[in-house]
This record gives structure tokens, C-alpha cells and sequence, in this order.
């Protein structure tokens, strides 16, 4: 029975060297071959703010698939573990995830590491329904409200709601935010550059999101604000190594988790209902911009959008509404001409 075993052991051994295979690549961790393929086809090859995400992927696969080679991975078991998966993240990081793992998976095939594809067809349905667009903005009188509670009191101890105001009248990411430094703030021409984000995951700098830096105006109120707060700052005088506008005395960089947390707590006081976050004021924003007739391309280059079919698709339903509405300027108009 052992002399038939090895037999067997040895002719599959030489189908897979006359195919090319490599003896003893196929037994390699799934995370460890992930590793070195972002190393070898990644790494200084696309954006580090890219990059970055395939080192969470790289993290979540040591978490899921610890023990797992790339031979004892089957369809089946593969999506085993990718249920799991799914019920703690939401669709896009679910999809993510499993483009990532793929690309490394197709990249030993070519190597002929492994013979199939078990990430082929995988079912990637995470978790989270998707907001209504109702939920993803607060109306005008509650964004109102909401800004002026937030810009109550200028104190480094109260940063993360003075980052809620500028958040809601610049509409910048929360990356943009917290990465936002003094240097960037230009007080005599009332314009904020953004040039860097910070990742609060992997405590590093990165290119903004769509890789352009742009500028955004801002009202004198909102620079006054950012004075006292940057004068507030030197009085504590806080240990502010990367001299960041938004850097709390106790926490130093907030979260986004925080962020949020902080931003439920306030509309919850002014009884704002259904709640934002931190996306959604920047989604309110866009939406008060656009309701107040300022262009749409406009709107788009203030966002940091990568083209303006971008704004289109976010702010749809939005411009039907508006769209009615100027139909029935255009109705009015006609009517005193003809």
C-alpha cells in the first residue's frame, strides 16, 4: 500500500513538472504569497495610498486564511472564509478584498503555483444596506443649526467640532481633514490647499484622493475661526510635531470612528434625524452648493471629484429636482413672452 502510494505521490509529481509546475512553491501560506507578489508587482508601482490598501488586504488575509496554502484552497473553502468575511464588512471592502486576493491567485497561476482559480465566480455580497439618498444629507436649516453648534467654541479641546464646521463648508474628505496642516491654510487670500491626507490605519501621509492637489476658497468667518484656533494652539502649546490644524491636547489625531461619534452626539442634541457622518456633511455640502445654483463644475473641482460624471452620479436625484424646477422657470418665462 506505501510502494502504490508513492508511486502515485511520484507520477503526480512528474505531471506537474512536465507542466511546468514548481515542487514545493504550492505548499506556501496564501498570506505569505500575497505578501511577496505586492512586494514584487506593487509595491512603488501604484499610488501609496493604493498600496496601503493592499496591505490591509494583507492583514485581513493573516486574520482569515492564517493557516491556509494556496494547494488547500478550494472554491468552496474559499468562500467559506469569504462569508465570514462578508459579515463584518460592508460590499465595497468585501469586493475590494476579493480583487485583491484574485490578482495575486491569477499571478500563481501564470506561475502554474496552482492549477484553478478558487476565487473565480466567488459570491461577494457584504453587509449594509445602502442609505437612501435621503440619509446621505441633512436639510438646509438642520445643516444651518449644525454649523453654528460646532463653531460655538474655538478650543484645541474641542477640535473634532470645529473639523465638523470645515467639513461642512468646505466639503473635505475626513483624510483631507485630519491631514490638513498650517502651512496649508493661506489667512490673506481665505484658501486652504489640499495637498496631503493622512491614514489614520497606517499613521502615514498620502497624495489626495484622485491625486490632484486643489485649493478651496473658504468665507472670512471660517479663516477667523481657524485663526483663534491656531492661536488657541499656541497657547496650550501643544506637542504638534506635524503642526496639524486639527489636534486634540489629549487624543492627538482623531479617528474617524470618533469623528462620528462626536458628530451623532451633536445632532442627537439638536434632534436632527435620520443621522449623518463625517461623508454625509460632506455629501450635504455638495447638495447646498448645488440647491443654492452654483455650478455644477464648480462643485465637482471643490470636492475633488475626478471628473464631473462623478457629481453627476452622487447628486442625481438632486438634479432631477432641480431640473423640475428650472422646467417651471423656463413655463414662466415663456409665458410672458408668448
Amino acid at each position: 500500500m506505501l510502494q502504490k502510494n508513492s508511486q502515485v505521490a511520484a507520477s503526480d509529481t512528474e505531471i506537474k513538472l512536465s507542466n511546468g509546475f514548481k515542487i514545493g512553491d504550492d505548499n506556501i501560506l496564501l498570506y505569505k504569497y500575497f505578501d511577496n507578489y505586492i512586494e514584487v508587482f506593487k509595491k512603488d508601482k501604484i499610488t501609496t495610498r493604493t498600496f496601503n490598501k493592499y496591505l490591509n488586504s494583507s492583514k485581513d488575509l493573516k486574520k482569515y486564511f492564517p493557516k491556509e496554502t494556496l494547494k488547500s484552497l478550494t472554491k468552496t473553502r474559499y468562500q467559506k472564509y469569504l462569508n465570514g468575511y462578508t459579515k463584518t464588512h460592508a460590499d465595497h471592502s468585501v469586493r475590494q478584498f476579493n480583487t485583491h486576493i484574485r490578482a495575486a491567485v491569477q499571478n500563481a497561476l501564470d506561475e502554474q503555483i496552482i492549477a484553478t482559480d478558487f476565487t473565480k465566480k466567488a459570491v461577494v455580497k457584504g453587509q449594509g444596506a445602502k442609505k437612501s439618498e435621503e440619509e446621505k444629507y441633512i436639510n438646509y436649516a438642520d445643516f444651518v443649526r449644525l454649523l453654528r453648534l460646532s463653531s460655538e467654541k474655538i478650543d484645541s479641546f474641542y477640535s473634532t467640532r470645529l473639523m465638523i464646521y470645515l467639513a461642512g463648508t468646505t466639503g473635505m474628505r475626513f483624510g483631507e481633514l485630519i491631514g490638513l496642516k498650517w502651512s496649508e491654510v493661506d489667512f490673506e487670500n481665505e484658501i486652504i490647499n489640499i495637498k496631503l491626507e493622512y491614514n489614520y490605519v497606517t499613521k502615514i501621509f498620502t497624495e489626495p484622493k484622485g491625486y490632484k492637489i486643489r485649493k478651496i476658497t473658504i468665507n472670512s468667518k471660517t479663516a477667523k475661526i481657524l485663526l483663534d484656533l491656531k492661536d488657541n494652539q499656541i497657547n496650550h502649546e501643544l506637542d504638534n510635531p506635524d503642526n496639524l490644524v486639527f489636534f486634540n491636547p489629549t487624543y492627538g489625531i482623531v479617528s474617524n470612528n470618533a469623528a462620528n461619534s462626536v458628530l451623532r452626539r451633536m445632532q442627537k442634541n439638536l434632534e436632527i434625524y435620520p443621522t449623518i457622518t463625517m461623508h454625509g456633511l460632506r455629501h450635504t455640502h455638495g447638495s447646498v452648493l448645488l440647491m443654492k445654483g452654483i455650478n455644477i463644475l464648480a462643485v465637482s473641482k471643490r470636492l475633488g471629484h475626478a471628473s464631473v460624471d462623478i457629481t453627476l452620479g452622487v447628486y442625481a436625484h438632486l438634479l432631477k429636482e432641480l431640473e423640475d424646477r428650472e422646467n417651471d422657470k423656463i413655463k414662466s418665462e415663456l409665458d410672458k413672452i408668448i
